[in-house]
């Protein structure tokens, strides 16, 4: 009885054992930068989420200060920095400008009820037309 020898080229490692671990190495590397996408794309996303919050807070916070002056000075403030810096008296609201490094924006009387006031965030893009401009409209009891 005879025996062959084999004679292999490149390094005695059958093809599929290299293509088997090649295979392994692409999916745990794909797997690792799929995972750093995927907490990436969530931390974007709740950073977003807590600036609209303070959006909104921040837009309660103006509302009540501008229905305060109101109710002292018996007309509407014409701009925010006049509730921060009135002309008698203390100040209702210190300086606010949004997440996005914005001034906020005031419409006193609304446009939809005379009785209250309605502020503006130009939102992400800064621009006062854009689509995402952040407006809570506060209506107040009827008289």
């Amino acid at each position: 009885m005879r025996m062959e020898k084999r004679i292999t080229v490149g390094g005695g490692e059958s093809r599929r054992k290299r293509f088997g671990a090649l295979r392994r190495k692409v999916l745990r590397w794909g797997a690792l930068v799929g995972l750093v996408v995927l907490v990436g794309w969530s931390m974007a996303t709740m950073k977003h989420q807590m600036r609209v919050r303070q959006v909104h807070l921040d837009i309660s916070r103006i509302s009540h200060a501008a229905r305060l002056f109101r109710a002292d000075f018996q007309r509407c403030p014409e701009t925010i920095d006049e509730l921060v810096h009135p002309s008698e008296g203390l100040s209702y609201l210190q300086e606010v400008i949004d997440p996005w490094g914005n001034p906020y924006r005031m419409v006193c009387p609304s446009l939809h009820d005379e009785t209250d006031v309605q502020v503006i965030s130009n939102g992400p893009d800064g621009d006062p037309l854009g689509r995402d401009n952040i407006s809570t409209l506060y209506f107040s009891e009827p008289p």
